[in-house]
Parts: C-alpha cells; sequence; structure tokens
C-alpha cells in the first residue's frame, strides 16, 4: 500500500511538473520519474544494436540486422506492460513502433523468404534485395538514432524536445533523415572514403592517408602542368572518368566518348581515370600513349594530338592503329594460328608430363609393397585369387579398421543422445565433438582400406584386358593394347569438354559435365594399373625395372619443380601479349626482342612496322612492357586506376559471398584492396617485375574465365583460362 501511494505521489509531482514547463514547451522528466527507467532499459537496446552503427558494404549480416529491428517490437511491448503510468515513454514507444519501423518491416516481411538449409531461418531472397534492405537501413538509421537519443534523455532527465509532446519526434526524424541525403553540386574531397576500412597489420603496409597523399601529389603535379599558376595545395574538387568493362565494345565506345571531351579541352581536367575490364583496354591506351609527356606541349595540345583529327582533317596516327588493330586475338595472320596451336600443343604436354609422377610414384609403391608381402605373397601371379586372405597385413588393417569404425559409431549414438543440450563449453559436448571427428576418420580409413585390399583384383581385371587382346588377334588386337587403351582414357576429358562447348542440348552438355568429372580420376587409375602392369603386377614378365622408373620420376619432378611455370602454357600470356600489341601504342618503332626481329624480317621481310612511315614524330609504335611505376610522373595521362579481383575461393570469411572474393587496385603508386591491404606498387614490381601496365590490363579482363572466384568451387568450366 505504501509503495502505491509513493507512485501516485511520483505522477502527480510530474503532471505537474509537465503543465509548469508546457508554457516554455519543453518536456523535462526527471531521473526519478515513471519514465526513467524504461527509457534507460531501451536506450541500451537501441544503442548496443547493429542497426544504429554505421556499415562498411561488406560488414554485417543482413538477416541479423532485420532480426535486430524486429525484436524492438516485442521488447518495447513488455517495457509497455511493465510500466503503464510511464505516459512519456508510451507515447514515444508508440511512435517508434507504428510510426517509424512498421511501415518498413512490413515491407521487408515481402523481402524475406524460407530457404531449403533446414534450419528454418529467413533470408533474402538474392543480392538486389540485399541491397536495396541496406539501401532502406540507411535511411532508416537516422531515425533510429533519434530516438535513441531521445529515450537516454527522459532516463536522465534532459530536455528532449522543444515540443509539448513526443508526436512531433517522428517529424523531427525525417528532418536529419532528409539532411543526410547526397548534395550533388557539392565538392568532394579526393581520397578514400570515411566507410573504406585499410586492412593494415603488415610490414610495409599504407594506410589511408598515406594513399591519399600519394594520389594527391600527382593530380597537384598534373594541374601545374596543365596551368603552371596554379598554387592550390589540397584537392577538394576532383574530378574521376570511369570505363566500365565489355570488351572491344566498350573500348570503342569510350574512345569515341574521349575524342568529344578531348576536342573540347575537357579531358585534362579529369583527375583520375577509372577502367575494368574492357575500358582498361582504352584505358591503358591513354595512359601509354600520353606517357612521358612532352614538357614542351601542354596536357591539351598532347591529348588532341592523339586523339583528334588534325586541321586538314586526317585522322590521328594512334587512332588509326587502334582500328587497323582491333583483331588483337587473331593478329599476324598464318605465324599468330601458330602460336595459338602451339601454346596449346605445349600447354596440354607440359600438364601431362606434370601429372606423370603420380602414376609413377602410386606404382612403385604398390610394387614394394607387393615384395614386401602387404596383400600376401605370390598374390599378383597370374593363376592368384582375386582378393587376398584376411590374414594378410591388409586383410588385418581392414578388420581393425572395421571394428573401431563401428565400435566408434555404436557409442557415438548414446553420446549424442547423452550429451543433448549440453553447452558448446562443456566436457561431454567437446567429447561429442571428439568422438564424431574420430568416427568420420574412421570411416574414410576403411573406405580407403577396403580400396587397398580390392586393388589386386583390379590388376587381375586388367590382365584379362591383355589375355583378352591376345586371344582376339588381328587389327582389335592392336587396338586394345595398353598403350592405345590409355591414349583413349586420356583423350576422354578433352573429349568431354569440347562436347560440353559444342553441343546445345542440355542433357548432352550434363553428360559431358558428369564425364568430364569422372574421366580425371578413371585416367589416374588406369595409369597406375600400367605402370604397376610394365612392373610385372599382372603376372606377365616385367617390361620396366623399378629402378629406371625412379629415376624417370625424380628427373620429372625435379623438372616440375625448379622449370615450370604452368601460367607460361596458360593462355594470359598469349592475350596479354596481343592486348600490348594493339594498346600499349606510343610514339616511337615497336619495342622487338631480337627474335621477333628475325622472325618478322623472315616472315614478312620487314623489320620495324610500317605505320605512317613518312611522319617520323608520328610513327605508332607498341610496347612490349611497361612498367606501371612510369606512369606515376605526372603528365597529360589522368591518374590511372586499373580495377581487378582478387579470388578468394578458400576463404572463411561470410563476408566474401557471392564471388568468393573482393576488388584488388593496381595504380602506379599502390596496389591492393581492403581486405588485403596496400603496398606501393613500386615493391611489388620489384619483387615480380611481370607486373606491369600490360598484365594490369589482362588481368582485368575476365576474357578468359569468367566464372573464377565465385564458381570454382562449385561448377566445373572447360575455358582457356583452365588449359
Amino acid at each position: 500500500m505504501k509503495t502505491s501511494k509513493t507512485n501516485k505521489v511520483a505522477a502527480y509531482l510530474c503532471r505537474r511538473i509537465f503543465r509548469q514547463n508546457r508554457r516554455e514547451r519543453v518536456l523535462l522528466p526527471q531521473p526519478q520519474s515513471l519514465d526513467a527507467i524504461p527509457a534507460h532499459i531501451l536506450w541500451v537496446e537501441l544503442a548496443t544494436r547493429i542497426t544504429t552503427q554505421p556499415l562498411h558494404y561488406r560488414s554485417g549480416d543482413e538477416e541479423t540486422a532485420a532480426d535486430s529491428i524486429y525484436k524492438l517490437f516485442p521488447k518495447v511491448r513488455v517495457l509497455m506492460e511493465k510500466h503503464p503510468d510511464a505516459k512519456v515513454f508510451n507515447e514515444l514507444g508508440l511512435q517508434l513502433l507504428n510510426e517509424c519501423l512498421r511501415p518498413y518491416t512490413a515491407r521487408w516481411h515481402g523481402w524475406l523468404a524460407q530457404q531449403e538449409t533446414g534450419d528454418g531461418k529467413l533470408k533474402f531472397a538474392d543480392e538486389l534485395v540485399r541491397r536495396m534492405f541496406r539501401e532502406e537501413l540507411r535511411e532508416l538509421q537516422p531515425r533510429l538514432l533519434w530516438f535513441q537519443a531521445a529515450f537516454k534523455a527522459i532516463s536522465e532527465g534532459s530536455p528532449v524536445s522543444e515540443e509539448k509532446s513526443a508526436s512531433t519526434a517522428f517529424a523531427k526524424a525525417q528532418s536529419l533523415s532528409s539532411s543526410r541525403q547526397a548534395n550533388l553540386g557539392e565538392s568532394l574531397a579526393a581520397g578514400i572514403g570515411p566507410q573504406i576500412k585499410v586492412y593494415g597489420d603488415f610490414p610495409n603496409a599504407l594506410s589511408s592517408r598515406q594513399i591519399d597523399q600519394k594520389e594527391q601529389t600527382f593530380i597537384l603535379g598534373r594541374r601545374r602542368n596543365h596551368n603552371p599558376n596554379n598554387a592550390s595545395n589540397e584537392v577538394n574538387d576532383a574530378v574521376g572518368l570511369a570505363f566500365s568493362g565489355g570488351g572491344i565494345r566498350s573500348a570503342t565506345v569510350c574512345l569515341g566518348v574521349v575524342q568529344v571531351l578531348a576536342k573540347n579541352e575537357l579531358l585534362a581536367e579529369v583527375d583520375y581515370l577509372s577502367t575494368v575490364s574492357g575500358g582498361g583496354y582504352f584505358g591503358s591506351f591513354l595512359s601509354s600513349y600520353l606517357t612521358p609527356h612532352d614538357p614542351k606541349e601542354s596536357p591539351n595540345e598532347s591529348i588532341k594530338k592523339a586523339l583528334n583529327p588534325d586541321k586538314d582533317g586526317v585522322e590521328a596516327a594512334a587512332v588509326r592503329h587502334l582500328r587497323n588493330n582491333s583483331k588483337y586475338l587473331l593478329h599476324g595472320g598464318l605465324w599468330g594460328k601458330l602460336q595459338i596451336a602451339g601454346l596449346l600443343a605445349s600447354g596440354l604436354a607440359t600438364n601431362i608430363l606434370m601429372m606423370l609422377p603420380l602414376p609413377l610414384l602410386a606404382g612403385l609403391l604398390i610394387y614394394w609393397l607387393s615384395i614386401l608381402g602387404f596383400w600376401g605373397h605370390q598374390v599378383f601371379r597370374a593363376n592368384a585369387v582375386l582378393v587376398p586372405s584376411l590374414h594378410t597385413f591388409v586383410g588385418r588393417i581392414l578388420e581393425l579398421t572395421f571394428l573401431a569404425m563401428v565400435s566408434f559409431w555404436f557409442v557415438l549414438v548414446g553420446i549424442r543422445r547423452k550429451t543433448l543440450g549440453q553447452p558448446p563449453d562443456s566436457p561431454l559436448a567437446k567429447i561429442r565433438g571428439f568422438w564424431s571427428a574420430a568416427t568420420l576418420v574412421l570411416s574414410i580409413s576403411f573406405c580407403l582400406t577396403c580400396a587397398l585390399f580390392a586393388l589386386p583384383a583390379l590388376f587381375h581385371a586388367y590382365a584379362a584386358l591383355g589375355a583378352l587382346r591376345r586371344h582376339l588377334g588381328g587389327p582389335l588386337s592392336a587396338f586394345l593394347s595398353q598403350e592405345a587403351v590409355v591414349a583413349v582414357v586420356g583423350a576422354l576429358p578433352f573429349v568431354s569438354a569440347a562436347a560440353t562447348a559444342m553441343f546445345k542440348r542440355q542433357w548432352i552438355k550434363n553428360l559431358s559435365v558428369r564425364l568430364l568429372f569422372f574421366s580425371g580420376p578413371l585416367l589416374y587409375v588406369w595409369l597406375i594399373l600400367f605402370v604397376g602392369a610394365k612392373l610385372g603386377l599382372t603376372g606377365d614378365h616385367a617390361e620396366w625395372q623399378w629402378w629406371a622408373v625412379s629415376i624417370v620420376t625424380a628427373l620429372v619432378l625435379f623438372w616440375s619443380w625448379l622449370f615450370v611455370d604452368i601460367n607460361s602454357g596458360g593462355p594470359h600470356g598469349y592475350y596479354r601479349d596481343r592486348l600490348c600489341e594493339c594498346y600499349l601504342a606510343y610514339q616511337g618503332p615497336d619495342q622487338l626482342t631480337w627474335w621477333q626481329g628475325a622472325v618478322r624480317r623472315l616472315w614478312s621481310g620487314r623489320k620495324h612496322s610500317t605505320h605512317n612511315s613518312s611522319q617520323p614524330l608520328q610513327r605508332v609504335g607498341t610496347r612490349l612492357q611497361m612498367p606501371i611505376t612510369e606512369l606515376a610522373t605526372p603528365g597529360a595521362a589522368p591518374y590511372h586506376l586499373v580495377n581487378t579481383v582478387v579470388n578468394l575461393p578458400a576463404s572463411a570469411n561470410r563476408e566474401l559471398r557471392g564471388r568468393n572474393g573482393d576488388f584488388f587496385l593496381l595504380s602506379p603508386h599502390i596496389c591492393g584492396s581492403p581486405i588485403c591491404g596496400y603496398v606501393e606498387t613500386s615493391k611489388l614490381t620489384g619483387s615480380d617485375p611481370h607486373v606491369d601496365l600490360g598484365t594490369a590490363m589482362a588481368i582485368s579482363g575476365a576474357a578468359a574465365a569468367p566464372n573464377m572466384g565465385w564458381r570454382t568451387l562449385a561448377n566445373y568450366r572447360f575455358s582457356p583460362g583452365t588449359l
């Protein structure tokens, strides 16, 4: 009864204070008021939720953020039921739920769908819906922040609003939200924005501030080349030009757009040039052709001279060079086609030789185990039984692994039942985790032991094929020879891959993909049987000596380890060189190695390019290599940002879902990405000189294997990038 009277007195005092301050249009709830406790609880809820924090585009989980918003409804309802006399809190809580949150949550409910994951959780349907949710969450955040501040003020007894009631809270939040809208006429500071968090916990890492300083130094130097009277030391009005992807078509469109900008003397005003894929073709052309810059000419003069016709209407030599080399992949006529054929043949031969040590080592291992009696003595003879006895060494291992697997499985069923509902950190839960992993390991071991136990039967089947070949005789005998069967099995992956690319019917494609998947293991197994047969494991006379096979295996391993670069046999090098011949143009003769010059003289009877030979200053040649660090000197070209992707298919970071990669930047001063960190480009090129402008242009394009990264582990693709 005493407590009830105290509450009534407190409520009376609050009403008196409210009426007293009504003329001042200020609401001043006291810390001891009925609204203070629920307001403090709800302030803690809002202040600690992910939905009120600024998030990077890769941070957080959309479903978790949406669930955090939905959980505010039961929290507020419970507080309102427990504190019916907290009038100010209840009125503001109703505004939060009904006018602020409900319009969003009602819309989000239709965006969520139950996925077939077995956990019963709701997930957003696709990436587009996720982006829409993030956009609406950014719109909602300032409103939630206003309510967070309001509930904190109520709990502390501070002023909340200049109005006499909480009915204007939603309008106040709307005004705060509208104030966050972008001003499209506002100048933007050059550099990395605050929403990008750069990883820097490694040696030689660059911070965001260091990156901004390097870029701004370049931009200021280029502006002084354009206008020597420019004395500004800050870049607050940077202009960027982005070239999107799309192969040769994108490069052609970019050429037309840039010619218009150059004609109107606007390209010299551009500070940043951001390119990707096909846009990087033409962007690399600009960087290559306009570097180095002639100090006697202004940037506008150099740009016009490179891109626009002269006063007589004659097309610029550099533009004509691009048109003449538009079919860059087939450049060189018959010689270019021979290069492609040689590249494919060399790549296939290299891959075959690199995989050869695996069946050789497996055959040698089986040979020595048979001598040591692993399967019993005489088991590989022609008239021996198909499978070894359980009293042999492999039989004992098979029995032990089987008994261990069955025992662990029976015990695992009981452990799971007894530990149901136990906390993850409890001793019983740890025992369950260990027992489950041990049972899985024993099951895999049992399967491998079964394969070893049945290995003699495979060799007997292989020997039966040889006996059938000898029995048939004639041409069919030659077709069923060991070498011929190995060749047929070895060609199966390439036939399956070709069928996947050639046929249009879906069922044929599905069948070809499955054949491609199984053809690899089948080829390995058949090569092991072939090597074992040559060593005499089929009961016939040994054609190969074990020591000779060991020497060949060691030599091939030594050659593969020290001399073979698998990238050298792929299409990247050819693709990169053809792009360089077309787009890395400059004023001068072609850069040729001695053997390229010899081939050109023998093949076509000329030493250098004949483009514009009557105009020496306008002769357009191509570069073999251009270090990307050469673009660090301010000239006529903008600061070039080459956008690529770093593929991280094995990463466990859930923020990299989708393509399993992150964008990766290559520029004259810095290279890297937020998740990998940034370093100076000179340090990268110092350790690997192959990273130059031509390489950056080639890896920015997705022409070789466009599905690499986000579908590498999920699907098998046959493309030039997989050879």
